[in-house]
């Protein structure tokens, strides 16, 4: 149980170090979250026990989501890698082979350079099994950015 009051607990979010995914006390986690539709989909696939990769920017929210929905107990029949992108690729690769190959759906966080990497070895599995790896190129390549504000955005 956290000790830590809300405003100081803010006030620690100043300087950004209680702000990192990694670092946010998990009594908090909740207090620091803005549900979107993303948790709503996450939560869809993950009761149908898809395999989900979630990429993007260092500093996203990534990992940040991941903690969400793991301190809301939805992972119990998950293999989650937090952050792929401080792991070896081929090492990764291996990791999302076995949990297939048990049955064990996957949630993976790693950032767009990492996972092509990812990618390119895919081609090179013989496996179909992490095929659609294949994939992740042309899908980052026609990313959607939002960047003019509108009457409904911040």
């Amino acid at each position: 149980m956290s000790t830590t009051s809300p405003l100081e607990y803010v006030q620690a979010l100043y300087n950004g170090h209680s702000a990192i995914a990694e670092r946010v006390n998990p009594a908090h986690i909740q207090d620091i979250h803005i549900e979107t539709s993303l948790d709503t989909r996450l939560k869809q696939w993950i009761s149908e026990y898809k395999d989900i990769i979630i990429t993007g920017s260092p500093g996203d929210g990534k990992t940040h989501l991941i903690n969400v929905l793991d301190s809301q107990g939805v992972f119990k029949d998950y293999h989650v890698e937090r952050d792929a992108s401080q792991r070896n690729a081929n090492d990764i690769v291996e990791l999302l082979l076995d949990t297939k190959r048990q049955g064990i759906p996957f949630i993976l966080a790693v950032n767009h350079a990492p996972l092509r990497h990812l990618s390119a070895l895919s081609n090179s599995i013989e496996s179909s099994e992490l095929s659609y790896l294949s994939n992740i190129p042309a899908t980052i390549n026609n990313q959607i950015v939002y960047n003019k504000t509108g009457p409904n955005l911040l």
